[in-house]
């Protein structure tokens, strides 16, 4: 680059700052005007919404006369109206809702009346649903199929069975995808003679589907067919194939896939392995470990994750004992899946050579020496850890933080804290940090995560929402009730973040309260923290405030 060149990108760059600092300070100067500007401007239609949730089912009456007189030609009123009326599960609207179906061509307003006719459970609707779901339909056009393909999955009738079938025999892979998970839904044997037909009139077409689709049936009839998929050479339904074989033990399977989990994979597509190795754990048959093992040191790190992860969820006797004498024997290769293994079976003995890999090693070996030493949680270790954490850098910082965690070392906190002051360059060693001491659980550690930026904070996102929420105490909720509802948008996503994580049966009138609140994600943050606080699964804010009325 000659000095010409050199002083054009000068001038480019300084031009570029200078351009974006004046930016900034527009912005700065306009921000309250556009966040005043926001806050004031409110949809009068999302506003009546809000109001007939919060009444509950006195607003039923409301509801019904305007989705009867139809008042107002604009669509939304008769969305949001519909949408209400399936919320609050009042079953005199589904009449009324269903007659709207049957009259109305906007897109939207087909959807939410079909979204909530299957809240209200009304099953006279169905024949109304197959009828939209039919390509030949003249109203068929205004529907979108996924939509009522999912509704039909969710009403699970089986009248609607061969209609699924056959949407999934559509060109429209979305379609087509759609049906196969309505149809795995309805877990019914029900589902079995229909399969069986399309797989045979149509070789080949419909492999992948069809082995998903038996294998929920739970019918051991439907282990020969998923064998010869197996047997075949297209690999997704292959893999389809495997994983339901698994899920049916069927053992006569063995065989083959261990031979599909033990061939060659030049083009790298691991998907047919990992579904033999889930497939062989879920069988738990001591004729897997052996293969199993032997793939700690092949020369593709995808595989040995693949057989260490099937290995670990498996309880034949010797494994934890044929991963030690792997770790054992030198081999670099087999360093991380001998930990995995021996972390998830918590193997004592194999502590003390943990502890000489994690010094001994750099780099991912580091890592994952130090998760198992976490794992099988030799508090003689914590010593090392600490000073791995201090001491060194990249993964074996990374995995002393999160071994350090794992135990619940009290030790650790300190030293932790500082860190977090001091001001880490590491951003995925702050994260593991900041996830370390929700798992310590001294609710002291609060203030300092609350302290971070809030640029901080939510570079770390889940992770340290988690964390806080972990830690819980009264800087926490106070946090949460001072910020989910305030002006700052950042400072309400964070909030909400942790909502969703929270655990506090202490503060469920708390956030029963939230389910009031004009913010649809504020709502749905309060349902998640209500089902995480309660045990309860409702999806609606009625059906909450029922609950809390009859409580």
């Amino acid at each position: 680059m000659n000095a010409n060149e050199r002083k054009s990108e000068w001038r480019i760059s300084v031009y570029s700052r200078l351009f974006a600092l004046l930016f900034f300070i527009f912005f700065i100067a306009c921000r309250k005007t556009i966040v005043s500007e926001t806050i004031v401007e409110i949809d009068p239609v999302q506003q009546k919404y809000e109001q007939w949730i919060k009444r509950g089912r006195d607003s039923i009456p409301e509801i019904l006369e305007t989705l009867k007189v139809e008042q107002s030609t604009d669509f939304r009123i008769r969305t949001y109206a519909i949408l209400a009326a399936g919320n609050l599960g009042d079953p005199r609207c589904a009449p009324v809702i269903l007659d709207i179906l049957k009259r109305d061509t906007n897109p939207a307003v087909i959807h939410s009346a079909v979204t909530a006719l299957t809240d209200l459970n009304y099953t006279p609707a169905l024949d109304y649903f197959l009828h939209l779901l039919d390509p030949g339909s003249p109203v068929a056009e205004n529907a979108d199929p996924v939509v009522i393909i999912e509704n039909l999955g969710r009403m699970r009738d089986a009248r609607s069975i061969l209609p699924l079938f056959a949407a999934m025999q559509t060109d429209n892979m979305t379609v087509r995808l759609s049906a196969q998970n309505a149809l795995v839904a309805f877990h019914s044997r029900a589902l079995f003679s229909p399969a069986v037909e399309l797989y045979r009139s149509n070789p080949g077409a419909f492999d992948k589907e069809i082995a998903a689709i038996l294998g929920s049936t739970g019918d051991p009839a439907a282990g020969p067919i998923l064998l010869e998929i197996l047997r075949k050479k297209n690999s997704q339904g292959r893999a389809a194939a495997a994983e339901s074989l698994g899920n049916l033990r069927y053992e006569t399977a063995a065989a083959d896939l261990l031979a599909a989990l033990t061939e060659e994979n030049p083009d790298r597509a691991y998907f047919l392995q990992h579904k033999c190795a889930k497939a062989a754990a879920v069988m738990n048959l001591p004729r897997f470990v052996a293969p199993l093992i032997s793939f700690f040191d092949h020369r593709d790190p995808q595989i040995r994750l693949i057989a260490a992860e099937a290995l670990s969820s498996m309880t034949v006797p010797g494994i934890a004992e044929a991963a030690m004498q792997k770790l054992s024997s030198g081999c670099i290769m087999c360093i991380i899946p001998s930990a995995v293994v021996l972390g998830a079976k918590k193997y004592m003995p194999a502590s003390d050579l943990l502890m000489k890999v994690y010094q001994d090693s750099q780099g991912e070996e580091a890592f994952y020496a130090a998760q198992a030493l976490g794992r099988i949680g030799d508090t003689g270790k914590i010593s090392v850890l600490l000073e791995g954490l201090q001491k060194r850098r990249g993964p074996a910082a990374r995995g002393a933080a999160w071994a350090l965690g794992q135990m619940k070392s009290p030790q650790a906190q300190g030293p932790m804290i500082q860190m977090l002051k001091d001001g880490i360059k590491d951003e995925r060693l702050k994260r593991q940090i900041a996830a370390s001491l929700g798992e310590i659980g001294d609710p002291r550690s609060a203030p300092v995560l609350l302290s971070l930026s809030i640029v901080e904070r939510m570079e770390m996102g889940d992770t340290a929402a988690r964390s806080l929420a972990k830690l819980g105490g009264e800087d926490v909720f106070r946090y949460i009730d001072n910020n989910i509802s305030g002006r700052d948008e950042n400072e309400r996503a964070f909030a909400r973040l942790i909502l969703i994580h929270y655990r506090n049966p202490a503060k469920i009138n708390f956030m029963l309260a939230l389910l009031r609140d004009s913010d649809l994600r504020t709502r749905r943050a309060a349902m998640a923290a209500l089902r995480r606080n309660t045990g309860r699964d409702y999806g609606s804010e009625r059906e909450w405030f029922s609950w809390a009325v009859a409580r």
